[in-house]
């Protein structure tokens, strides 16, 4: 004999899977119903992988409490700076005022601060960036 709780599980799990299935049903699968408004199609052009992706390592530089320096990653070979960041040692409070490219777009910059009272250890800093030869888009009219 089937118990009421077995059959209620039953009914539950076919339940769920109506439920679920109905859910997974395209506009044509569900029959005739009000028309989907389309979403705006954008020509994106095909861009080529990038080339010559590479690593750039700034100047490490020594920050004594209360002091401020910068270091400069300069990308190589005519590359730009895609992104950039930094590392640090001993530097739990290395404040960082500037985390940036630089004007031309071939370096990334980052200036540091180390703030009165920090650690008894010298803190040092360096800026890394990714660099890559970047093409030029071309200009509409």
């Amino acid at each position: 004999m089937i118990s009421p709780k077995h059959v209620f599980a039953w009914a539950t799990a076919a339940l769920t899977g109506a439920l679920m299935a109905a859910s997974f049903q395209t506009p044509a699968m569900a029959g005739e119903g009000p028309e989907r408004p389309q979403s705006p199609r954008y020509e994106v052009p095909v861009a080529a992988p990038v080339a010559g992706y590479d690593f750039a390592r700034g100047e490490t530089v020594t920050l004594a409490n209360g002091a401020s320096e910068t270091s400069i990653a300069t990308c190589n070979d005519g590359r730009r700076v895609l992104g950039g960041g930094w590392t640090s040692t001993n530097g739990d409070d290395l404040v960082v005022t500037d985390n940036s490219a630089t004007g031309n777009g071939a370096a990334w910059r980052v200036r540091f601060h180390n703030p009165t009272g920090g650690s008894i250890l010298p803190t040092t800093a360096t800026a890394t960036a990714q660099c890559a030869f970047v093409r030029r888009a071309a200009q509409s009219d």
